[in-house]
């Protein structure tokens, strides 16, 4: 436990219900928050899938999740190499266009 000097440490708390509260909410927060969300979204899909394994949208939001899932994945590959922080944002847009363009010809290339 860290000494204080009589003050109370404080902590910042803000309802995360209200719009002010997400307002200045970089984008390499929404692309960790997504591919957490994306994560889940995968988890539960998986099992529904082995439910209902011929479930055309059932597998179209799955691979839909799992490649926004691996962009997303990819992009913080590519900060962990050493992409400078200002590029967050045109980054996370090009990952996400170009995880729609795989998800396309994946979808409407299968036979």
């Amino acid at each position: 436990m860290m000494a204080t000097t009589g003050d109370e440490v404080r902590m910042l708390r803000r309802p995360m219900t209200t719009f002010e509260a997400w307002r200045d909410t970089k984008a390499g927060m929404w692309a960790w928050l997504l591919v957490r969300g994306s994560a889940l979204l995968i988890i539960l899909l998986l099992a529904t899938h082995l439910v209902y394994p011929y479930t055309v949208s059932v597998q179209f939001l799955l691979l839909l999740a799992a490649v926004f899932h691996a962009v997303l994945g990819l992009r913080v590959i590519l900060m962990d190499l050493g992409v400078a922080a200002r590029f967050q944002a045109p980054l996370f847009a090009g990952m996400s266009l170009l995880g729609l363009a795989i998800f396309i010809l994946i979808w409407w290339g299968r036979s």
